[in-house]
């Protein structure tokens, strides 16, 4: 869970956010709006 992904719909950019650092380490402008928010995890800590 090291990055967090979002965008912010008023102005149409794309954030990646280092959850160790709290710093944003990307960025992307989009065409348009987008609403959303989600974690990558690599599965650690689950059993199947």
């Amino acid at each position: 869970m090291k990055y967090f992904y979002s965008a912010a719909s008023h102005d149409g950019v794309f954030f990646e956010i280092d959850m160790e650092t709290l710093e944003v380490t990307r960025t992307l402008h989009l065409d348009g709006n987008a609403l959303m928010g989600s974690f990558i995890w690599d599965g650690d800590g689950v059993n199947m």
